[in-house]
């Protein structure tokens, strides 16, 4: 491993200073992924060490694990030379076997007794697992031992270094890589005959002898096929992410099986092909996205000489879908062979022109002599041909300019579908708003209705998930509750429960393509619907939704009973519900303030589930504000599934700047404002940068985001607070009046008036015009909170009584401001004011004792 020294260094570093991993690597984001989990199973030792011996050096024996010795180690029989390599928690030493006169290479673990089991364990099963292999591209096995408590084994020595030695970056002949995967596949399909899965295959862990044969090694990840279902989601996610399948990156069961290796095969063949693996991030975890999201680049894009057959085999190992891989790794083999002899590959049965085009190749003579022959026929018969083949032209171009319409059509209607069943809503949507440009009014009626359809359920599920977001993040004002603004998007579907009997609302639910969809926010409408609404709402879902347990958890949501929600988040058919429907439950779980029981659900969701947006973003609001650290992984993960969120982005922006991670906070910031310009991410960056004496920085980029007119007004306010701030009074003058000019007719929200008119107020004196549209706004906010249920709030009264002292009413603004600072002793504002408003008014010793 080339960065193993510095990985060392970033985990002792870690150990002794007691920071996190993330902290240590600030500087080395790429070798996070690999120190974090050596952290983690140190802190296991250690722990373990510390229950059984709470006063002996466990530091000092844990020191062990973590550094080579000095010195060779001295095995009987056996003449240890140097180091070859060393990863994880072992070493392997070059050593002489002194009776053989051979040489060997050896593995050893070095922690011996104080290694936790899982790494043990690792050890015996490599050395198991390749015994119990023969085959002559597999690196052999020979003795195991132990030396002084530490485990070791032997196996035989190869001495042309690695595959990955040899490519560095360079791709290799098309015909010499189809032979060399050829020789690996067999391999492999021998161990998969064996029992064995690798589950590890890359060019590091490909060995040549010298004269370039490869041999496999490096077993430690392998898992018997026998064994894979009692195997942890924990333990099917490890592997290098560049080379490893999709469903084990996401921690699926199916990554114990041998579609697996086969993948890897094909990861390899690709890097043989270009010189790179097919995907590459920055970091562990942007490769896992890239993994996970995105389809790999042709080989012949990167490389002009990849042969179109080869790409096709390539590719068909590199499907993300592991039932539309080979079945075996000794069909790769086949059709590689196949390759070779410039036959048919089955992974694309060849047209009859490419079969033509292969014999003629084969037989070369033979295929001149037919090319002379039907070129003589042509000669004779074309001229008779010529006139009626124009006139068959001319009647089928408007069929044709149809035909490719409609495959157009139903192409991005085929994307889209994929994206919606992987949860992947705004990239379905996004696929289908290119649609209509494709459809003129020639288009046949039905595939306008499709797209129609495609598009009413993508701005569905979009406005819906938005309504979650709202809700999740407390974003929802008192005059639009949670129950209309649902009520308002199933209205807006064609869904309007004021209007359609139930039956009818039921049926158009079933029949709807986003059905799963549907039912599983019909239920959190259920659970914030008002009592007016909820018997509807239920008796639409009742006659939609058969499923018992979802039943249950209706009856237990319109009765907000939350001991029966606890109960039922555990019950035997949670596994069969679909993730948006976990989320949901999740998510109204957090909401009950039920936080032990929401994170026992939502991690096990999370580990059936890992590549669901919504789960891992409810368990990172889990813990943004206790651990924000552990918070920074989930929200990660939400981004690398949902790169288009910005509200995901904000999150992670915000719990990357609770771990003192500025940078990575500011990235992440600018990242939701590129996404989204109106969104609040300009206040948290704000935030970020005013530690780092950067606010100039942050009101440049807030005020570009102002440009694109943001709705909430909290954009505007803050901004106005940072002008002020900074003693910015022309851009803070320009977005007060542009506050007055904007807001001053939103009289529906009581709220947002009254923090619009503060800024207008109480920033700055204000006079005039401006003045007087300021107090306007300040008693339209009064009068709507009458009617509301914050009549009589504390922060109106301080509002009030503030535009009463800046028009100078000082004896009207003290009694208003009184009340307020009693009833909001956290807020400075309401005894600032009262105090100034004390002292304007002669009472000097007064405005004293208030401040």
């Amino acid at each position: 491993m080339p960065d193993e020294s510095r990985i060392l260094q970033l985990l002792e570093e870690a150990l002794d200073s007691k920071r996190t991993p993330e902290e240590v690597c600030a500087d080395s984001p790429e070798l996070l992924w690999e120190v974090k989990e050596r952290w983690e199973r140190c802190q296991d030792v250690e722990a373990q060490i510390e229950a059984m011996f709470p006063t002996t050096g466990a530091a000092k024996n844990l020191k062990r694990c973590l550094h080579l010795p000095t010195t060779l180690p001295v095995i009987p029989g056996y003449h240890i030379d140097t180091v070859l390599g060393r990863g994880g928690m072992g070493v392997v030493y070059k050593a002489r076997h002194l009776k053989l006169n051979r040489p060997v290479a050896i593995k050893m673990l070095l922690c011996g007794e104080l290694a936790a089991s899982e790494e043990l364990t690792c050890l015996m099963r490599e050395a198991q697992a390749v015994a119990g292999l023969t085959h002559a591209n597999i690196v052999q096995v020979h003795d195991v031992g132990d030396l002084d408590g530490l485990p070791y084994f032997t196996m035989e020595f190869i001495e042309g270094g690695s595959l990955a030695q040899k490519l560095g970056g360079v791709p290799l002949p098309a015909r010499e890589a189809a032979a060399m995967l050829i020789l690996l596949a067999r391999a492999v399909h021998a161990a998969h005959q064996g029992g064995v899965v690798h589950r590890d295959l890359k060019p590091s862990n490909i060995l040549l002898t010298s004269d370039g044969t490869p041999k496999i090694t490096d077993f430690g990840l392998a898992r018997r096929l026998e064994a894979g279902a009692a195997v942890s989601m924990r333990a099917a996610r490890v592997g290098t992410p560049s080379y490893m399948a999709p469903e084990q990156a996401m921690g699926k069961v199916g990554a114990f099986c041998p579609s697996v290796d086969i993948y890897s095969l094909g990861a390899i063949l690709y890097e043989m092909l270009t010189g790179r693996p097919p995907f590459k991030g920055e970091t562990a975890s942007e490769t896992q996205r890239q993994l996970v999201t995105e389809e790999p680049v042709p080989p012949s894009r990167l490389n002009a000489k990849v042969p179109c057959d080869l790409q096709t085999i390539c590719l068909k190992c590199l499907r993300k879908d592991p039932e539309r891989r080979y079945a075996t790794a000794a069909e790769l083999a086949d059709d590689l062979t196949r390759f070779q002899q410039g036959l048919p590959i089955q992974a694309r049965p060849a047209g009859w022109a490419g079969r033509l085009w292969r014999w003629g190749r084969r037989s070369p003579a033979l295929a001149a002599l037919l090319v002379t022959a039907v070129a003589m026929v042509a000669l004779a018969v074309g001229g008779g041909f010529w006139m009626e083949r124009e006139r068959a032209i001319a009647r089928t171009e408007t069929a044709r300019q149809e035909g490719r319409v409609s495959q157009a059509v139903v192409a991005l209607l085929e994307q889209a579908a994929a994206f919606e069943e992987e949860g992947r809503w705004p990239e379905a949507r996004a696929a289908l708003k290119g649609a209509p440009r494709l459809l003129d009014s020639s288009a046949p009626a039905s595939f306008r209705e499709r797209l129609r359809e495609a598009r009413a359920d993508a701005d569905m599920v979009a406005e819906l998930e938005e309504i979650r977001l709202r809700l999740s993040e407390g974003r929802k004002n008192e005059t639009v509750s949670a129950g209309q603004l649902y009520a308002m998007a199933f209205r807006k579907y064609g869904l309007d429960l004021t209007v359609l009997e139930p039956a009818e609302a039921a049926a158009r639910v079933r029949k709807s393509a986003i059905r799963d969809t549907l039912l599983a926010f019909l239920h959190d409408w259920l659970y914030w619907a008002s009592d007016a609404n909820r018997d509807k709402v239920r008796d639409v879902v009742e006659r939609a939704d058969d499923n018992q347990w979802r039943r249950a958890v209706r009856e237990a949501m319109a009765d907000k009973d939350v001991g029966r929600l606890k109960a039922l988040a555990s019950a035997p058919e949670v596994p069969a519900q679909p993730p948006v429907v976990l989320s949901g439950l999740g998510g109204i779980l957090l909401a009950s303030n039920q936080r032990e029981e929401a994170l026992a659900f939502l991690n096990e969701a999370q580990q059936r589930h890992p590549a669901d947006f919504w789960i891992n973003y409810l368990l990172g609001h889990f813990w943004d504000q206790e651990r924000p650290q552990q918070a920074v992984g989930y929200f990660r993960a939400a981004v690398a599934i949902r790169p288009g969120s910005d509200q995901a982005y904000i999150l992670l922006g915000r719990a990357l700047s609770a771990t003192g991670d500025a940078d990575g906070a500011n990235a992440a910031l600018r990242k939701a404002i590129a996404i989204n310009p109106n969104s609040s991410a300009a206040r948290d960056l704000a935030r970020v940068l005013a530690p780092r004496h950067q606010l100039e920085d942050a009101r440049a980029v807030w005020e570009k985001a102002l440009e694109h007119n943001p709705p909430d007004h909290d954009a505007w306010y803050g901004y106005a607070q940072l002008c002020l701030f900074l003693g910015k009074d022309e851009p803070y003058h320009r977005v007060r009046k542009a506050m007055l000019e904007r807001f001053q007719d939103s009289a529906d929200e009581w709220w947002a008036i009254a923090e619009r008119t503060s800024v207008a107020c109480l920033l700055e004196p204000v006079s005039g015009d401006e003045l007087r549209r300021a107090v306007q706004l300040a008693d339209e906010a009064v009068a709507a909170a009458e009617n509301s249920p914050q009549r009589g709030n504390a922060y109106l009264r301080f509002l009030k009584g503030l535009a009463e002292y800046r028009q100078g009413r000082h004896a009207q603004a003290i009694p208003l401001l009184q009340e307020a600072a009693e009833k909001l002793p956290n807020r400075p504002g309401p005894r600032l004011v009262l105090a100034m408003a004390q002292f304007q008014s002669g009472s000097a010793k007064e405005a004293r004792k208030t401040l």
